[in-house]
């Protein structure tokens, strides 16, 4: 099946050790606040672990609130917690590469538009949810004046995840008509899920997300870690 377009669905409220960050399409919600660099305390407290079901790992986020279980090997790829931020308190990024792949990869593709290989890879955005709206008003209002809501391009859908109040975002029929994210209502904060980019038609199994998404469970947040000084920049691809 032929990839008509490539989209960038949540790049732009990720930071990246491996390159610059690219630039958001026009289709693309795009959050210009500047994530800090998780702290070695916030980090620590991050787990995964087995769970009795075979093949699959449950990861906790204690800062920013919630329990995922994703197929192994799913592992954390990077954390970010804004703690001095209003609104935009943090996002994680979950992959299925290995720490070489992962490395490979970004030699690769330095200085180009996000890859392919982006697809497969689900981002859990965190936001205080600041005017206490539904989670459809939420999807349904850009983040930045002059920016697209996470709704732009796609039809939302009422769902309950963890018996909570979500919308489950579906591109449009012209666009593939599968999933392309979730937003979900837990804790006084808004937990936006989607991949950083999307393929249109997709290439991956159709409900691979939903699967994934349906295991969402909250959990009472731990206090952020105080604000400490920022750490030595990364090296480009770790080296």
């Amino acid at each position: 099946m032929k990839v008509g377009a490539l989209i960038v669905t949540a790049a732009g409220f990720l930071t990246f050790a491996c390159s610059t960050p690219p630039a958001s399409r026009p289709s693309s919600p795009v959050v210009t606040a500047a994530p800090t660099p998780t702290s070695p305390a916030a980090s620590a407290a991050a787990t995964a672990s087995p769970t009795a079901r075979a093949g699959f790992v449950t990861h906790e986020s204690p800062v920013l609130g919630y329990r995922i279980t994703m197929p192994d090997p799913y592992r954390r790829l990077r954390s970010v917690v804004n703690s001095g931020s209003a609104e935009t308190l943090g996002s994680e990024t979950y992959t299925r590469r290995t720490e070489l792949e992962e490395r490979e990869l970004c030699l690769r593709s330095q200085g180009e538009l996000p890859p392919r290989e982006w697809e497969t890879d689900v981002v859990i955005l965190t936001y205080r949810n600041v005017d206490n709206v539904s989670a459809a008003q939420f999807a349904n209002t850009p983040r930045v004046p002059g920016g697209q809501a996470f709704s732009a391009n796609r039809t939302m859908e009422p769902v309950s995840i963890d018996g909570r109040d979500a919308i489950r975002l579906v591109w449009e029929p012209t666009q593939g008509g599968e999933t392309a994210g979730y937003v979900i209502s837990a804790n006084g904060r808004m937990y936006v899920m989607m991949p950083p980019v999307a393929s249109l038609p997709s290439q991956l199994p159709r409900g691979w997300l939903d699967e994934i998404a349906t295991s969402f469970r909250a959990i009472t947040p731990q206090p952020a870690p105080a604000a400490t000084a920022s750490p030595a920049p990364t090296p480009r691809c770790g080296v």
